[in-house]
C-alpha cells in the first residue's frame, strides 16, 4: 500500500512566505532599475536643453538663460529668451519646459569654486563671452552622491554627460587655460577677419 504525503498547513504557509518575499525583492529591483534609467533619462534631457540653449546664442546671436527651480521635490528647468527672436526660433523653444521628477539634486560650482543647489541660473549671453563655466553635478533621490557630471567649458566644446566614476575633472590651472582657448576661439570666430588680423599684427 502507497503511502500519501501530504502538506500540512504550516508547511504551506512558509512556502507562500517565501514565494512572497522573493516576489517582493524582485519587484523592488525592478522598481530601482526603472527609477535609475528614469533618472538617466531626465539627465540627458538636461544636457539637450543645455546645448540648445548653447546653439541658440551661437546661431541666432542670443542671450538665452536656463533656470533650474525646486518646487515640492521635482525640480523644472526652463530656458528664458533675453532679447527679440524670430517666431521660428520661438517655437522650437515652447516645449523646452522639463519637470524633473527622478533628479534629487542638482548643483553647479563654477571655477571660482562657487557652489550653486536646485534655485540658480545658467546665462549663455554675447555669443559665448558671458557664460557660466564649470561643473553641473546631478544627483539622483535614490542617493545624496552626484551620479553624473556636466562640464561646461564654454563654447565650443561638446557639452556632454559623463558618469561620476568615469569622469576626471581636470585641476584648475589646467581647466582655466582650457576655457581660455575656448574664450580665444569664440573671439576669432564672432570676430570680422580684418580686426583679427590686425590683432594678429599688434600682437607681433
Amino acid at each position: 500500500m502507497v503511502k500519501r504525503q501530504f502538506f500540512t498547513l504550516v508547511e504551506v504557509m512558509v512556502a507562500l512566505m517565501i514565494i512572497s518575499l522573493v516576489a517582493g525583492v524582485f519587484a523592488f529591483s525592478i522598481r530601482n532599475l526603472w527609477r535609475e534609467q528614469a533618472f538617466l533619462d531626465e539627465a540627458n534631457l538636461i544636457v539637450n536643453q543645455l546645448r540648445l540653449a548653447q546653439d541658440l546664442m551661437q546661431i541666432a546671436s542670443g542671450d538665452i538663460e536656463v533656470s533650474f527651480k525646486k518646487s515640492n521635490g521635482t525640480i523644472v528647468s526652463e530656458i528664458h529668451i533675453r532679447n527679440p527672436f524670430t517666431k521660428r526660433i520661438e517655437q522650437m523653444l515652447l516645449p523646452t519646459k522639463l519637470e524633473l521628477k527622478e533628479i534629487g539634486s542638482l548643483t553647479f560650482e563654477d571655477e571660482s569654486g562657487k557652489v550653486l543647489e536646485n534655485d540658480f541660473v545658467l546665462t549663455f549671453f554675447s555669443r559665448g563671452f558671458m557664460m557660466n563655466h564649470g561643473l553641473l553635478k546631478l544627483s539622483s533621490k535614490l542617493s545624496d552622491k552626484p551620479a553624473f557630471f556636466v562640464a561646461l567649458p564654454g563654447h565650443p566644446a561638446l557639452l556632454s554627460l559623463e558618469s561620476a566614476e568615469g569622469y576626471q575633472a581636470p585641476s584648475l590651472p589646467n581647466l582655466r587655460s582650457y576655457i581660455e582657448r575656448i574664450t580665444e576661439f569664440t573671439r576669432q570666430e564672432t570676430t570680422p577677419e580684418k580686426e583679427v588680423a590686425a590683432q594678429k599684427d599688434d600682437s607681433k
